[in-house]
């Protein structure tokens, strides 16, 4: 799902993992394990599962929906029992799947009753029943549930880029410095400008991209370096280059591999996998629907079987937690609502139906935060220009 952010908005955490595969039941749900599990069909153990994995479906979006309250308000349920919260329920209108949900900190400890608000929760322990089977999931939720920024904030730094510019390309390295490279003053540029966020401190560096470029997309890899692919630098000037920056060294090598055709606008990632995928851009034929993918580590590109499901050119394009990368909107001859996911491991896309972007743009960027939600911020639509930043928690 995708929400326009707001103050105070909640993730959505990633999760289940099952964990304990049978365990002592609680509160109303004690009986002996031994004669559950002698007398359980296949049937009522899987129903057991099913119905402890919704229980903590139920919570979770409870808590999502009402961010940073106590866990003991109506709105959460929760409720103490010998010193440790509790939220109990249903997950059929027959009442013979029921669920008890324990909520519990990071380190698996009881939470405080009467103080303990959603973004105490770092375990949720969901034990489910019916026909007399008990099973239960532990479930570890990743950076809490609650959405970390306090104050919602932006701010505008004191260090600035050294000019004004549009259509650079930047990448956070693994020194935690940002890097952003060539773009347009309407001039191109072949400058490479370091951020230091500790310090509010930019510096060009002396390593410079092989030609002035904008319309490039640049990626920090896994191994500690930064990579730029294709660009232009005005009248039929595409490049195909893929342009390798060291930050460590500040260096930069124009690598042998190439891009299929020279390009701009392409949305690059990095993939779980330490590979790199570009999709679609535009060239002087017009815009792209290829996926291609780049290997570092043999400095190898390979076109995709799988396409985007049509051309386009200004998406944003991120990669989730889930290791699969979602492609945002884009320009195709009209601006796009897709949220397109893209599957690495099997070279499958699919259109995601069950929701869009707020409405049609291209010219966006969005990026993946530490728990792996992605955020997309602004874009463009030939009428309209947004400030929407809009959190979509896909899977």
């Amino acid at each position: 799902m995708f929400k326009q952010k707001q103050k105070g908005s909640a993730l959505v955490f990633a999760l289940i993992m099952l964990s304990v595969m049978v365990v002592v039941a609680v509160g109303s749900f004690s009986a002996s394990m031994i004669d559950q599990e002698t007398s359980s069909d296949t049937t009522k153990s899987v129903s057991a599962f099913q119905t402890a994995d919704t229980g903590v479906e139920k919570v979770s979006d409870k808590i999502v929906k009402n961010s940073g309250v106590l866990l003991t308000n109506a709105s959460i349920g929760a409720v103490c029992e010998s010193g440790s919260l509790f939220v109990t329920g249903y997950v059929d209108a027959d009442n013979k799947k029921k669920y008890k949900v324990e909520l519990l900190d990071g380190s698996g400890a009881p939470l405080p009753c009467a103080t303990a608000v959603t973004s105490d929760v770092g375990i949720m322990k969901s034990v489910g029943e019916f026909g007399g089977t008990v099973r239960a999931v532990s479930v570890t939720v990743e950076g809490g549930v609650d959405y970390c920024p306090t104050v919602d904030t932006s701010t505008v730094k004191t260090a600035t880029l050294p000019t004004g510019r549009r259509a650079l390309s930047c990448a956070t390295a693994s020194n935690g410095k940002i890097y952003c490279l060539g773009g347009s003053t309407g001039a191109y540029l072949d400058q490479i400008v370091e951020y230091d966020p500790s310090t509010d401190t930019r510096t060009i560096k002396t390593a410079v991209l092989p030609s002035a470029r904008g319309g490039l997309s640049c990626v920090a890899a896994s191994n500690n370096k930064i990579y730029c692919f294709g660009g232009y630098s005005g009248g039929v000037a595409y490049t195909s280059q893929i342009v390798e920056y060291d930050p460590s060294t500040d260096t930069r090598t124009i690598k042998t591999a190439f891009l299929p055709s020279a390009r701009q606008n392409s949305s690059c990632v990095a993939a779980s996998n330490n590979k790199i995928y570009c999709f679609g851009g535009i060239s002087a034929a017009g815009q792209l629907s290829q996926i291609v993918e780049y290997d570092p580590s043999t400095d190898t590109r390979t076109i995709k079987t799988a396409t985007l499901p049509s051309v386009r050119t200004a998406l944003s394009c991120a990669a989730a937690s889930n290791s699969k990368i979602y492609c945002f909107g884009g320009f195709g001859g009209t601006y796009l609502d897709q949220i397109v996911e893209y599957d690495p491991s099997t070279d499958t896309r699919t259109i995601k139906t069950a929701v869009l972007l707020p409405s049609a743009r291209g010219y966006l960027s969005c990026a993946a935060a530490s728990n792996g939600v992605i955020y997309c911020f602004g874009g463009y639509n030939a009428s309209s220009s947004f400030n929407h930043i809009v959190e979509y928690c896909g899977g």
